[in-house]
């Protein structure tokens, strides 16, 4: 969409700068496929209620006395590959959207400020659905692959480093200070420069909550986050490229194209400087010199993209014939079991693999309970045991496949052992699985239960929850009812009186006393919803007609 076109857009009128409802949450939709937390109805009863959103945003600024009033984000530990954890910052509905909407406003007039040579959420002006704010990921990625293999061609070097911690280490003080050190070289007039200075004050204002601290840390896994580090590095990406180095940028991953491997690190040196104003540093562990005498492993490891097998499979699904899509049945399924004997579960070729196999599972093409089904699910479940920080990728596929008894009882051994199932976010996938697969034993709903009594409530209870209720103990779940107070999440209110919603506690003054604001309303809300009124998981089970099997795969994600 042109600038000339942005003033013209609707506006609700609840800020001093403009937020097109309708469109913000198309684009918090499009985000919110890849929650680290997912909501267990996907927020399906509040994407179709404007009127409701709006009512609920305007509270908050009655509350604040005319000043937004946002809730307190709550901190989980996320498993990352290296044994590490990474924060994952959850917020309720209503300030992830204000936070979706702010960029929503800011990115038009910013992102054609960034450098070309910066690959990851770009903006799409020309987009033909509104949901797509931002330019294919995929393409994205290939384009940023396909230029930085050429610094390994000839007498080339090419410098790879990734950042540090990349959204911890960005300061609220360096947000407002890269916007507004921007600001002059917005096209916008005086009056659209008075509503971007405002939505920049919002934004500052509200991240003091909302970030790790009150001085830094973006929450992680948000497009509006992405959005927000491109405009803060866009100062170092200026720096390098004014410098005449042949730089580019995907997220935090940073590759240079140099002439040789003095050159690499020299602009390495520069790098660090340039990076250290904004209180960041690269990865030593990620930083490595590529050339031409670099071995065939460390390039397909660097170039996932031009891995001979993945291109060969992608082949194949492009020629849309059944017949040659389910000859690379075989090819799929040994390569994902061999990237989880590799521990490679976080790399993109796994994802690429999941992604295929789910869609041949809704197509019908791969058979769920086959003899090659089943070693994939075993080989799965041993990945849960194994590689942690893949578990939602893992619970994706598990959940469309058909497991044996052994299978049941490997995942029942995993979710009831105290020294196995020590990851609370890992957890919360498992028991929707279970839930989802109605696999249940006095074992596991003990197991539940016991979860659900543990003070403070832990993350991984708004899952048993649902699994308790879809394994009809209501009778214990009422006995909850007096626990729950202000200090549960906006995720965990959610889901426990989603679990009760048939229940007469749910109209207790005792209860309602001590629901959060934002949640109010849910419960009745989802029952007048008749599709939501009686599932307590919403799945989306559209399968894909053959025909679309391959573009399926390529529009977004």
């Amino acid at each position: 969409m042109s600038l000339s076109n942005l003033e013209n857009k609707k506006d609700d009128g609840l800020f001093h700068f403009p937020i097109d409802v309708d469109a913000v949450l198309l684009h918090l939709k499009q985000d919110m496929r890849d929650d680290w937390f997912p909501d267990c109805l996907q927020y399906e009863d509040l994407f179709y209620k404007k009127n409701n959103i709006t009512e609920k945003v305007e509270g908050k600024i009655v509350s604040g006395h005319g000043v937004y009033d946002t809730d307190i984000r709550f901190i989980h530990d996320i498993p990352k590959s290296t044994l590490g954890l990474r924060y994952s910052l959850e917020t309720d509905f209503y300030d992830r959207f204000i936070y979706q909407a702010i960029c929503s406003f800011l990115m038009p007039y910013f992102d054609p400020l960034i450098s070309n040579r910066v690959f990851s959420h770009r903006y799409n002006e020309h987009r033909t659905k509104e949901k797509y704010i931002f330019k294919n990921r995929i393409d994205l990625w290939q384009n940023f692959e396909g230029i930085t293999k050429l610094g390994i061609c000839d007498d080339n070097h090419l410098l790879v480093t990734d950042l540090l911690n990349y959204f911890e280490h960005i300061s609220i003080g360096n947000i407002q200070k890269s916007f507004i050190d921007l600001l002059p070289k917005v096209k916008a007039t005086g009056k659209v420069k008075s509503q971007i200075r405002s939505a920049i004050h919002t934004l500052c204002t509200l991240l003091e909550k909302w970030c790790f601290n009150n001085l830094h840390g973006l929450p992680q896994n948000r497009d509006a986050s992405s959005f927000i580090a491109n405009i803060v590095l866009s100062a170092v990406d200026k720096a390098m490229v004014e410098k005449g180095y042949d730089y580019f940028r995907y997220v935090d991953d940073i590759r240079i194209i140099c002439k040789s491997e003095f050159h690499a690190k020299k602009a390495l040196n520069i790098l660090i400087f340039e990076l250290r104003k904004l209180g960041m540093n690269i990865n030593s562990k990620k930083t490595n010199i590529y050339s031409l005498s670099s071995s065939q492993s460390e390039k397909e490891e660097l170039f996932p993209g031009f891995d001979e097998r993945s291109i060969a499979i992608d082949n194949m699904w492009k020629s849309r014939s059944k017949n040659v899509i389910i000859r690379s049945i075989p090819e799929l399924t040994n390569m994902l079991i061999e990237l989880i004997e590799k521990n490679e579960t976080q790399s993109r070729r796994f994802r690429f693999c999941i992604n295929r196999i789910i869609k041949l599972v809704s197509t019908g093409l791969f058979k769920s309970g086959s003899i090659l089904s089943n070693k994939v699910v075993g080989a799965l479940i041993k990945a849960l045991y194994e590689q942690p920080a893949s578990s939602d990728q893992i619970c994706r596929l598990l959940v469309d496949l058909k497991f044996t008894k052994k299978h049941k009882l490997d995942l029942e051994n995993f979710i009831t052992n105290d020294e196995l199932c020590i990851y609370g976010w890992q957890n919360h996938h498992i028991w929707i699985l279970l839930a989802l697969k109605n696999i249940s034993t006095k074992k596991t709903i003990d197991r539940a239960k016991c979860i659900c009594n543990i003070q403070p409530i832990p993350s991984e209870a708004s899952a048993c929850f649902l699994f308790l209720a879809m394994n009809n103990e209501f009778k214990y779940l009422d006995t909850l009812a007096e626990k729950l107070d202000r200090t549960w999440s906006f995720q965990l209110q959610r889901h426990f009186l989603l679990a009760i919603r048939s229940s007469k506690m749910t109209s207790s003054p005792a209860l309602i006393k001590h629901v959060l604001p934002a949640i109010q309303g849910t419960v009745r809300g989802v029952n007048m919803n008749k599709k939501l009124k009686k599932i307590f998981i919403h799945v989306n089970a559209n399968p894909v007609s053959f025909s679309e099997i391959y573009n399926e795969l390529s529009p977004y994600d």
